[in-house]
C-alpha cells in the first residue's frame, strides 16, 4: 500500500514532548488533562508537490498553548487523513489544537517550522468548549497555502 499512512491511534498520552512523567501532563509544560479531552495522534506523509492543507493560529489559554487548527482545506494531507480513519474521533478539524509538532511544542515559530517537514506526528487536543478562534481576530499563519 504505496502512500498509505498509518492508522490514526486515539489514545491518551502519558508524558510530555520532551519527556515528562505519564498522568497528568502531556504535550509538554503547560499542557494538564481534564475530565472530556481527546488527545491523539496523527501520522502524516506529504508527497513531493502535496499541501498539508490547513490554517492555524496560535492559541494560549489558561494551561494551553499550541497551534489552533481554523480549517481543513479540501485535497490536502489532512484532508486524506481525514478520509482515511475508520475511528472519527481522529479526524482533525476546526477547533482542534496541536499540542506538538515532531515532539516540537510550547514554541510557535519551531511548531510552525516543523509542519514544513515531509513526515509529520502531531500530537492533537480536542476539548469541549473549546471554540476555534474566530478568523477575523487575526490573519491565520498559514502552514502550506491551500489556495
Amino acid at each position: 500500500a504505496h502512500g498509505r499512512m498509518a492508522p490514526g491511534v486515539a489514545r491518551p498520552l502519558g508524558g510530555g514532548c520532551s519527556g515528562g512523567g505519564a498522568g497528568s501532563a502531556f504535550g509538554g509544560i503547560g499542557h494538564s488533562v481534564r475530565v472530556g479531552d481527546h488527545v491523539f495522534e496523527a501520522f502524516l506523509r506529504k508527497e513531493e508537490g502535496s499541501r498539508l492543507g490547513i490554517d492555524v493560529l496560535p492559541i494560549c489559554v489558561a494551561d494551553l498553548s499550541g497551534l489552533s487548527v481554523l480549517n481543513v482545506a479540501d485535497q490536502g494531507v489532512v484532508d486524506r487523513w481525514n478520509r482515511e480513519q475508520f475511528d472519527k474521533q481522529s479526524v482533525i478539524r476546526p477547533g482542534d489544537v496541536l499540542l506538538s509538532v515532531n515532539e516540537v511544542c510550547n514554541e510557535v515559530a519551531p511548531m510552525m517550522l516543523e509542519l514544513l517537514q515531509n513526515e509529520l506526528r502531531l500530537r492533537i487536543l480536542r476539548r469541549p468548549g473549546l471554540p476555534a478562534p474566530p478568523a477575523q481576530q487575526a490573519p491565520p499563519m498559514n502552514a502550506m497555502q491551500h489556495t
